[in-house]
């Protein structure tokens, strides 16, 4: 790969991670309460920081093919497989 790919790649995950910092900040501590110990908020920390890498990850490659014409999103199939999910989600 190129060197100036390289940059462009790491200029976006910059752009992402910086637009994301509140965010990030936020969901580190999810699901944490004052009666877990420091190991508990530890663990659920990581399993968080692996979630949201996971998530922002997704979302650079998204946001890459979209800006390069190689990825047409139906937003309205998106909402439909999410509301699917949800309704699977409640028969459980």
């Amino acid at each position: 790969m190129e060197k100036l790919t390289i940059c462009a790649f790491n200029a976006m995950i910059d752009k992402v991670l910086a637009d994301s910092r509140d965010e990030i900040a936020e969901n580190l501590l999810f699901g944490a309460d004052e009666s877990m110990t420091s190991e508990q908020i530890f663990s659920l920390m990581l399993f968080n920081s692996l979630s949201l890498s996971m998530k922002l990850s997704v979302q650079v490659i998204f946001d890459l093919l979209q800006s390069v014409g190689n990825l047409q999103i139906d937003e309205r199939e998106i909402a439909k497989l999410y509301l699917k999910h949800l309704s699977s989600q409640k028969e459980e």
